[in-house]
């Protein structure tokens, strides 16, 4: 598949459903949808998320998946700043990693 391809068209291409009909919602599989946006956006976290995050459905478990993937790969040095400053501290954790 085409790396330019939209997340949208790419449900379309991994076979999971029509994303613009009814027939979607019950079509969507996550894992599959997520790995693709983790390998399409593998070194920008958030470019990662909102790619998973326009596959609408079980966009919660699409992110995680994807974040995760890139997050192991990236780091913390992958997380926006903004993001680690607005964080809530760890209970019984010292430091704020």
């Amino acid at each position: 598949m085409d790396p330019a391809t939209t997340a949208r068209r790419s449900l379309e291409g991994l076979s999971l459903g029509d994303a613009f009909g009814e027939r979607w919602f019950p079509l969507f599989r996550p894992p599959p949808f997520a790995l693709w946006c983790a390998a399409r956006h593998s070194g920008d976290l958030v470019s990662a998320l909102w790619a998973a995050a326009e596959g609408l459905g079980d966009v919660d478990t699409a992110c995680a998946i994807a974040g995760g993937v890139v997050a192991a790969r990236t780091g913390v040095e992958g997380v926006p700043v903004v993001w680690l400053e607005r964080r809530e501290a760890l209970a019984g954790v010292g430091g704020r990693v």
